[in-house]
């Protein structure tokens, strides 16, 4: 018996532990952004099983800029690689120009706008782990992207056209006020031309011209869509993959014919990414002599 007894006493004495390592189901729900405590004028709420928090805390703790449309009620969230709209009681975002569907859309509460954490954070890369004993959210941060940076050659838009002249590296071909003009470099195997272009000495395109060796309009084709690889390979899928005709009577489904009738002036293929408030732009057209242009652009849209 004595035994027995003493087994209950010390199931008795640990059990009030381990009610007390636990969070009660009404205790505020606490976010740590790599290991740090974020602190909300409003504590989060759950929804659907989703956790809502103050849009401008937790943006700013990922490290993203932010900002309210008071008359479309829109939240906006933006770094240099991720541009996101979500509306107040709607349960359609857009990131990057791509429309994503949310669990739970945004609410106000007490005067704070309220997003879904766990879809804002994934939405930069970042890792998100729930633990529910403790009602924690722990978020670990998406790792630096540079791939952007490589593109823009380590350039800034808004950069001035002496701080431009000073930092690029390659032999200048010409110039005027509103471009600066490089020697090729070589990108994906083709001879690519990087020109600037400035507005009230503001950087706000790049701009790759290629000089593609063909043979045949074929040979461009082929050229298109191993830079379109290059470009999904770092970016992802494009939100917008148009060959647009500019005749109905020329339109066709035959593949092969797509860069004879580029060539003649009779369609151009557009391919766009929205990465942050850069877009990057695949384009062919016709070159006016029979064969195509092929460029990728670079725009700052914001």
């Amino acid at each position: 018996m004595k035994k027995w007894f003493a087994l209950i006493v010390m199931l008795t004495l640990l059990l009030p532990a381990s009610i007390a390592s636990a969070a009660a189901p009404t205790d505020p729900i606490k976010v740590f952004v790599d290991g740090k405590q974020v602190k909300f004028d409003v504590d989060p709420i759950m929804s659907n099983n989703n956790t809502l928090v103050q849009y401008t805390t937790v943006f700013k703790a990922l490290g993203m800029n932010y900002s309210w449309d008071q008359q479309e009620k829109m939240v906006t969230g933006y770094n240099d690689y991720i541009l996101m709209h979500l509306k107040i009681g709607e349960n359609v975002a857009y990131i990057n120009n791509k429309q994503v569907k949310m669990d739970t859309a945004p609410t106000v509460l007490k005067g704070r706008t309220l997003v879904p954490i766990r879809f804002i954070s994934e939405a930069t890369g970042a890792k998100v782990v729930w633990n529910g004993k403790q009602r924690t959210i722990n978020i670990t941060s998406a790792p630096e992207k540079t791939e952007l940076s490589v593109w823009l050659r380590d350039q800034q838009w808004n950069d001035s056209f002496a701080s431009v002249m000073e930092s690029e590296s390659l032999e200048l071909i010409d110039q005027d006020k509103a471009h600066i003009r490089y020697e090729a470099i070589d990108i994906a195997g083709f001879t690519a031309y990087p020109t600037y272009y400035f507005d009230g000495d503001k950087l706000f395109s790049l701009d790759y011209t290629f000089d593609v060796q063909a043979q045949s309009n074929m040979d461009y084709l082929l050229a298109i869509g191993t830079l379109y690889n290059e470009l999904e390979a770092h970016f992802g899928e494009p939100y917008r993959d148009e060959l647009y005709f500019y005749d109905e009577a020329d339109y066709h489904e035959d593949v092969e014919q797509f860069a004879d009738s580029i060539a003649a002036g009779e369609a151009e293929l557009t391919t766009t990414w929205q990465i942050g408030y850069t877009e990057i732009e695949l384009a062919a057209f016709s070159d006016e002599q029979g064969g195509i242009d092929l460029y990728i652009s670079l725009f700052n849209t914001k």
